[in-house]
């Protein structure tokens, strides 16, 4: 008979306090394992009256180890390093994304005229794109990073939202995504959204985003502060962005299928 499962985790509650958690069976969801810990360890943190809004860095229960550490992070602080990393690395992205556009809409246009669902996404993003009346550089910039999972073969429809502006936003089942509310139920609003919301574990952790560039900027500076994993539908697409966008190497090679792409773009 299998010995019942005990998990022994070390509480950063923090940066010079740890607390010892002992838990006789999994929680059935982060938000529960949160409720256990602000239980627990609330009467000995009533000095800290932020420890209600703070987040846990822990998104999928299942990944809840029998025995390891977790780290409790306030949303101010949330805010401030990701603030840091966008005010670091935005200046870089922008370039970057800038530098290769044109031949990334090129490749995209290339690919829509063939036949499979990929063309097919592509040559509807493509014409809803060429409807806009205008085509400045936020709106070129939509279309590269919308176009990207997409030409990669990848599945973004779990990453990419969209709520009208009228109607409550849905984030049940939500463990990391973009959630744009649109102004109509036009295809248009993919490149002309109201604004764009950050979602990680069905909570909103930023909201107000104007552009889909800024949003990815402001999302990567939270993974670089809770140690986020990316996507797992969508590993090539956000390594594309650390690697090749934001020149972030992590002494990995990079994927055959991005290192083509990353050659048809560096071709003359």
């Amino acid at each position: 008979m299998a010995a019942p499962q005990k998990f022994v985790l070390r509480v950063c509650v923090a940066t010079d306090l740890a607390m010892k958690l002992i838990l006789t069976e999994r929680p059935q969801s982060v938000e529960e394992l949160k409720n256990i810990m602000q239980e627990k360890f609330k009467p000995r943190l009533d000095c800290d009256p932020d420890f209600d809004g703070q987040l846990s860095v822990l998104m999928d229960i299942q990944e809840l180890p029998e025995k390891g550490t977790l780290k409790v992070v306030s949303s101010e602080s949330v805010c401030r390093v990701s603030s840091h990393y966008k005010c670091e690395s935005s200046n870089q992205f922008y370039c970057e994304l800038d530098r290769y556009t044109p031949k990334l809409v090129a490749l995209y246009r290339q690919k829509s005229s063939r036949t499979g669902k990929g063309a097919e996404a592509l040559r509807e993003m493509l014409r809803i794109y060429d409807l806009e009346e205008e085509h400045d550089i936020n709106m070129r910039r939509t279309l590269a990073l919308h176009g990207l999972p997409v030409y990669l073969r990848e599945d973004d429809t779990e990453f990419y939202k969209t709520c009208n502006g009228e109607d409550e936003m849905e984030t049940t089942d939500t463990p990391l995504a973009f959630l744009s509310v649109a102004p109509d139920s036009t295809g248009s609003s993919s490149f002309s959204p109201e604004n764009i919301s950050i979602v990680i574990e069905d909570e909103v952790v930023m909201s107000e985003l104007p552009r889909l560039a800024d949003a990815f900027v402001v999302l990567l500076g939270l993974s670089y502060a809770l140690h986020l994993d990316y996507p797992k539908k969508l590993t090539h697409t956000f390594s594309f962005i650390q690697k090749v966008l934001l020149c972030l190497d992590d002494n990995k090679a990079l994927n055959p299928c991005l290192l083509s792409l990353k050659n048809e773009l560096l071709k003359e």
